[in-house]
């Protein structure tokens, strides 16, 4: 299968790289010094799923507008959706679709507004994958890399195709689950992500400390419930023991368990603030519910955030 990569992060970079391994044809897009490391040393991956290996890929910055993708992997983060939105645009045919693994809510609504909903497919990931250094991918999830994804209209003319990509994706080092109810699992990993992303960088701790300290605990549980409210006021239907199993993983998941956007937080870059903890507040308002630990949250992430974007923009 012809597959794109749309943004070669440590999400993009493993996923493209287990799925290059196994024989599709990938074209990775990535820029920087990200990219002149593939150019010069191929993609290195050390992974505890898939093994330590180093493949040599197709990669660019820009895409030729003859390209067409059967297969777009949507990796990027929430404030790169803009710039991600236009450079895939000339890579999408008739019969393309794009799968969007991006964290938080509204990267499939923006697609389906750009290119219409019967070509987006969504999708969650849960990986501990980061990029260590430029050329690398860094994958720890010990044989957890899964993918779990669906349409949100599904039609019988769409079920043979959508098959396709999931036998496509179901290579060495991925787990992956076609879901008639994807909605269900991309509210269970806001939800999540709520507590894990937002709690882990307001205190610039890993979740094992935060969950050590019982005010803090509480926090992270409430910022969870508070989307947890909103998901069920839009009769989104989550998983009756979703909530104690994850308050227990959160009890005791180790030290080296780190979110990626306390990542980029350290690593001096953007974060996604406006479509986790930000998105939670918004939607608690058109919802008529208080949000108060996410409003809290992203409120002290926005100082950061802001910070950051201004440097860039040499302001």
């Amino acid at each position: 299968m012809k597959i794109l990569v749309m943004g070669s992060g440590a999400v993009g970079s493993y996923f493209g790289s287990v799925l290059h391994k196994a024989g599709h044809d990938v074209l990775f897009i990535a820029r920087g010094e990200h990219l002149e490391a593939i150019n010069k040393n191929g993609l290195v991956v050390e992974s505890t799923t898939a093994g330590n290996f180093t493949i040599y890929p197709k990669i660019t910055e820009t895409l030729d507008v003859e390209y067409k993708a059967d297969l777009i992997l949507y990796c990027v983060k929430g404030y790169q959706n803009d710039r991600a939105l236009d450079l895939i645009s000339t890579a999408v045919s008739s019969s393309t679709y794009i799968l969007t693994l991006q964290n938080g809510i509204g990267s499939g609504d923006l697609l389906a507004e750009k290119f219409g909903q019967k070509k987006v497919l969504l999708g969650v990931t849960y990986i501990d994958a980061m990029r260590p250094k430029p050329g690398y991918a860094l994958e720890t999830s010990n044989n957890k890399c899964n993918i779990i994804f669906g349409q949100i209209h599904a039609s019988g003319n769409d079920d043979a195709k959508v098959e396709k990509i999931k036998d496509a994706l179901d290579v060495d080092g991925i787990e992956v689950e076609l879901t008639s109810d994807v909605l269900k699992y991309i509210w269970q990993k806001f939800i999540y992500i709520c507590g894990w992303s937002g709690m882990m960088s307001v205190t610039r701790s890993p979740m094992s400390a935060i969950m050590a300290v019982p005010a803090a605990r509480q926090m992270t549980i409430n910022a969870m419930n508070e989307a947890l409210e909103i998901a069920r006021a839009k009769d989104i239907s989550i998983d009756n023991d979703f909530m104690n199993e994850t308050i227990e993983y959160f009890s005791h998941v180790g030290d080296d368990a780190v979110s990626s956007m306390l990542l980029d937080i350290l690593n001096g870059n953007p974060i996604e603030i406006d479509v986790i903890n930000e998105a939670a507040v918004v939607m608690g308002d058109s919802e008529g519910i208080s949000t108060p630990v996410n409003s809290f949250i992203s409120n002290i992430l926005r100082v950061y955030h802001s910070k950051v974007i201004r440097e860039q923009n040499g302001k």
